[in-house]
């Protein structure tokens, strides 16, 4: 932990260094290993040793067209209110033209006054070379510039930039997982009939790899933004910010969701679109299979009290019942050791009459994994039996 410790110090003062020197600093890393806990470490540390007067962020994967970009810039500035929704009458595009063109020209002339850290965080993920070009030439020549990408750069900011791989972050490694392979480990996908066989291989293997709380509500997810520690000294700042926590827990979150997904067979999944978190899609599936469904436990329990043991084996037969009882415990209406076993009982015939009367009158409740040694059993005597006679039948007529 220390030598780790000792990289990561290491690594921040090589990004501060380099952002010292006027130099375009890229993190480049996996999502979820820290690179915006960087970027913000190295931001605040740069104003509080007044490298830079201000800290700009524009997050990247996200959608912009020309005017939310300009008016996201607009309100990190306070030129316009984060919270105004401009209104600009169509009058074949100039007025929305002018407006644009004097929103430029007001960040330019304020950026005059500032030295600026713009961060790019996300960059190449939704942003075109036309945008970046734009971001440039409004941006770049009066701000240096932090990027963190999972990716190479784009061609537009590769100029005397110098590209920093992002470790993973002390702050965030104990928190991130990458699970195993689920389909090396859970190996029934989820149908319309397997609900607790699905379950009981996944509920283990999330807690096994600390995450189950993603989707049993126990790890909600932290703020979306926090408090800007910068509005204290300053009036020129957003009062609200982006939570580092919440870009770790969102990332994680998603590790677990696709994990889900990829378990489900295609109608399963088909029920789930829409849904973005894997609290979601756990409840959504609870509420799909695991209802109180009066009808289909009725259903159930008709199929128990009328199925017979008739040619199957013992074996066959008690996986048929016990199927049944499960799917009442999947929908949450599970049998009592009593109900399976008079269920078990009643569908045997006369054969098994001698065993039956056996285990019904008991004191105790026979375990059910006992009963099912005892019925076997039975049956193997049966079967010795009735082999035995047909061998003294046969004899019997050869003699004669």
């Amino acid at each position: 932990m220390a030598s780790s410790s000792s990289s990561l110090e290491q690594r921040k003062e090589e990004i501060f260094e380099e952002l010292r020197n006027d130099k375009t600093v890229v993190l480049v890393g996996e999502h979820g290993i820290g690179k915006t806990w960087m970027a913000r470490e190295t931001s605040d540390r740069a104003l509080k040793e007044n490298l830079f007067t201000k800290t700009l962020w524009v997050f990247l994967n996200r959608k912009y067209n020309s005017r939310s970009l300009h008016e996201s810039i607009a309100s990190q500035l306070s030129l316009v209110s984060a919270t105004v929704e401009w209104e600009v009458e169509d009058d074949n595009g100039e007025t929305e033209k002018k407006y644009l063109e004097d929103l430029k020209q007001k960040i330019s002339s304020t950026l005059a006054r500032y030295k600026c850290l713009l961060v790019l965080d996300g960059e190449g993920n939704k942003m075109t070379d036309a945008e970046r070009s734009e971001l440039k030439t409004l941006l770049v020549s009066s701000c240096c510039l932090l990027i963190t990408t999972t990716n190479s750069i784009s061609n537009i900011f590769k100029d005397q930039s110098t590209v920093i791989e992002a470790p993973l972050m002390a702050a965030s490694s104990s928190m991130f997982v990458n699970p195993a392979n689920i389909q090396s480990l859970v190996t029934v996908k989820l149908t319309k009939d397997n609900y607790l066989l699905w379950k009981t291989q996944v509920v283990p293997y999330l807690r096994g790899q600390r995450l189950f709380g993603f989707v049993d509500g126990s790890n909600p997810p932290p703020p979306i933004t926090i408090p800007n520690p910068e509005t204290a000294t300053s009036s020129d700042t957003t009062a609200e910010i982006p939570n580092p926590k919440f870009t770790t827990w969102y990332l994680q979150d998603q590790v677990v969701l696709s994990t889900l997904v990829s378990s489900l067979s295609e109608g399963i999944l088909a029920q789930m679109v829409g849904l973005t978190t894997s609290r979601e899609v756990w409840l959504s599936l609870e509420k799909l299979f695991s209802t109180h469904s009066t009808v289909r436990a009725i259903q159930t329990r008709q199929f128990m009290a009328t199925t017979k043991k008739g040619n199957l084996s013992i074996f066959e037969y008690f996986q048929k019942m016990k199927s049944f009882a499960d799917t009442l415990a999947a929908i949450g209406q599970p049998l009592l050791d009593q109900e399976f076993t008079a269920y078990l009982l009643g569908g045997l015939d006369t054969t098994y009459d001698a065993i039956v009367t056996s285990i019904s009158t008991r004191i105790d409740q026979m375990p059910t994994e006992e009963m099912f040694s005892h019925l076997l059993n039975f049956e193997l005597r049966l079967e010795q039996h009735n082999s035995t006679l047909e061998a003294t039948i046969g004899s019997a007529i050869v003699a004669t």
